[in-house]
């Protein structure tokens, strides 16, 4: 498989103001490099897996599972919501919502389910057994999961539009906007709500993070809306509409009282959430977000390049080109491993001391996109055929 089916067939991922933009010597593609040999540390067991339906594929929106205490929440593009209890591995409900196509799933908290759709509805479900509660009629396309706390529910659209809804009953709390560059990657990061920072002046005030096609990330006050800062995390260079495409599609990390984003063609940022001012900055490129644990700080970047970095002072821990150009997923960082999955299917364990790889197992041949997740000592992976799984690793003797 070359790397262009795992650009997504690009052209149809951009976002163009105008059709005549490409040139011939525009892309550079580059094959995904061999899997290399490695010493086995591991041993890693399926637990559990479900068919949850229609997979996010090839070219659909990157589908975010959500976890809500011990229950998984996730949504096809066919339409259908699974719940599944993460405790024993068992699928409590599946809700078929009728004539809809879901581009934006999951989000979850409190006792509500929300996903939203190709035409630009939001809809709740109920947590406890897939019923439908409501739903609401936003601007344009909703191309990536809602978030909520269950009071709030926080929408993106694809105009750029961001909405705070009631959870009670989707009707509109407050509005925000943003300008839209003229050439995008299809798609936006999921809002991050936070349910308090520190400091005397956000003491108990929720606020939301939202990342933003522009390079930009920005928080507001989730309960009226109110931008309280925004900052650049990546300033459009080169003299193309394509080299000055600065995306942040990965969903920005809140870890140890600090707020990290990372965007395509520009860097990962360190940022202070109380005044939106950078920490540290370092060379990057990724549309996938970051993940962290303790003093770790681990990203996969679009040419396949894995780094981990001092999460306080953004110097580099370690780097490795092993897998180039394979397509990553979002990793999850975990006091011994950092684990993403690529676009052959196979889910990858990494030291996090090291960046050597320890154990590695065939998922799925259809590939991964979606976010590797962390429940307790599980690793939840949701493939592109539409199979979600759980793994438990063992160490050997």
């Amino acid at each position: 498989m070359s790397y262009l089916k795992h650009l997504l067939l690009l052209p149809t991922l951009l976002v163009l103001a105008s059709c005549s933009f490409f040139g011939s010597g525009d892309l550079d593609l580059t094959e995904p490099v061999d899997l290399e040999n490695f010493d086995e540390q591991i041993r890693i067991n399926r637990v559990w897996r479900h068919d949850i339906g229609k997979g996010p594929g090839d070219i659909h929106p990157v589908v975010y599972p959500a976890i809500d205490g011990n229950q998984l929440f996730v949504g096809d593009h066919a339409g259908q919501v699974t719940a599944i209890d993460l405790t024993t591995g068992r699928r409590l409900w599946r809700a078929e919502i009728d004539d809809v196509e879901i581009t934006g799933a999951t989000g979850a908290g409190g006792d509500i389910v929300v996903v939203g759709t190709n035409e630009g509805e939001v809809i709740a479900l109920s947590q406890a057994d897939g019923s439908e509660l409501w739903r609401t009629k936003v601007s344009s396309e909703v191309l990536t999961a809602p978030a909520t706390n269950g009071n709030v529910v926080v929408v993106v659209s694809v105009d750029g539009k961001v909405r705070g809804l009631s959870a009670t009953d989707g009707s509109e709390m407050w509005l925000a906007d943003s300008i839209l560059p003229l050439l995008s990657v299809r798609g936006n990061a999921p809002p991050l709500i936070v349910s308090s920072l520190p400091g005397p002046n956000f003491a108990g005030l929720p606020v939301v993070f939202i990342a933003q096609d522009s390079g930009k990330v920005a928080a507001y006050s989730l309960r009226d809306g109110i931008q309280i800062w925004e900052a650049r995390v990546a300033v459009p260079e080169g003299q193309t509409d394509l080299e000055r495409m600065v995306d942040i599609d990965g969903i920005p990390l809140y870890h140890s009282g600090s707020l990290y984003a990372v965007s395509y063609q520009g860097g990962l940022m360190a940022i202070n959430p109380l005044n939106g001012q950078p920490v540290w900055f370092q060379d990057a490129s990724s549309n996938v977000g970051p993940s962290a644990f303790a003093g770790s700080l681990v990203i996969t970047q679009d040419d396949g390049t894995v780094k981990a970095f001092n999460a306080s002072a953004g110097s580099e821990f370690w780097s490795t080109d092993e897998y180039a150009y394979r397509g990553l997923n979002q990793s999850v960082t975990t006091s011994n491993y950092v684990v993403f999955a690529d676009f052959e299917g196979y889910l990858h364990f990494l030291s996090r001391r090291t960046g050597q790889t320890v154990g590695r197992i065939k998922v799925d041949g259809s590939g991964v996109r979606s976010p590797t997740m962390l429940y307790n000592d599980h690793f939840i992976v949701l493939d592109n055929s539409g199979d979600i799984s759980a793994y438990s690793v063992t160490e050997l003797d």
